[in-house]
């Protein structure tokens, strides 16, 4: 089989675009392509190649936060060629944030086989097993993470978060203060603190991080802080409320 010219591939992507759910309609919807030497009629263009271009418009469809369509491209990819690959990690972001969160875990662990030393899948499904909870499995992914890539400071600050989430406190500010540095980990790690009701051991870290680095918020947060445990109505700062 010949391979296709750019034209002949544009045109079967921006048939996906203009119908939408699905790939059912992508022969009938293309404009009739001459045959010529650098052309293939559209009967003769493969599963493999309709299967791509909807995965194609998936992805761009995800890129614009159109949700629904963008799974519903990269499933009906799927339905035409069930082993294609680059589909799984989309659909599990897709999935999870539909909270479809069953869904989601099987496509991450579909995309971890095809994928095991893509650093960013890892953190990503770290991110969501520690948004479950699962925080020995979520550790186990975000260390894989950075063994993969050292220099990843969203597997850092995540593995920092799922550390703290289990009561490890000491690693979680080692693990934050690699990755943001000192007056950023005292800064989180006092907020933590506050979160779950320590509130002196907060104000402890907070002040160190506001002394580390003035231009940091923690000398607002700190004052707040300090005004509600004196018994004086304190906000917020908006960024810090749930």
């Amino acid at each position: 089989m010949r391979i296709q010219s750019s034209e002949t591939k544009l045109l079967l992507l921006l048939a996906c675009l203009l119908v939408q759910p699905g790939c059912a309609g992508l022969k009938n919807a293309l404009p009739v392509v001459s045959k010529s030497k650098d052309h293939l009629p559209l009967k003769s263009v493969d599963q493999h190649t309709k299967a791509e271009a909807c995965r194609l418009t998936g992805l761009e469809l995800a890129a614009h936060e159109k949700d629904e369509h963008a799974i519903s491209q990269l499933e009906q990819a799927r339905k035409l060629e069930p082993e294609l690959k680059g589909v799984a990690y989309p659909l599990a972001v897709l999935y999870d944030r539909q909270g479809r969160l069953d869904a989601a875990q099987r496509e991450y662990e579909r995309a971890l086989l095809e994928s095991p030393k893509d650093a960013d899948l890892r953190n990503d499904y770290g991110y969501f097993l520690y948004s479950r909870k699962s925080y020995d499995e979520s550790k186990k992914q975000l260390e894989q993470a950075l063994k993969l890539k050292q220099t990843h400071p969203k597997a850092r600050i995540n593995l920092a978060m799922t550390l703290a989430a289990e009561g490890r406190l000491e690693e979680a500010h080692a693990q934050f203060e690699e990755a943001l540095g000192p007056a950023a980990a005292h800064h989180n790690i006092g907020l933590i603190l506050f979160k779950s009701g320590r509130r002196e051991e907060a104000l402890a870290h907070l002040q160190q991080a506001a002394q580390i680095d003035p231009s940091l918020n923690s000398q607002t947060l700190l004052t707040a802080l300090s005004n509600e445990t004196a018994g004086r109505s304190a906000v917020m700062p908006a960024s810090y409320t749930e």
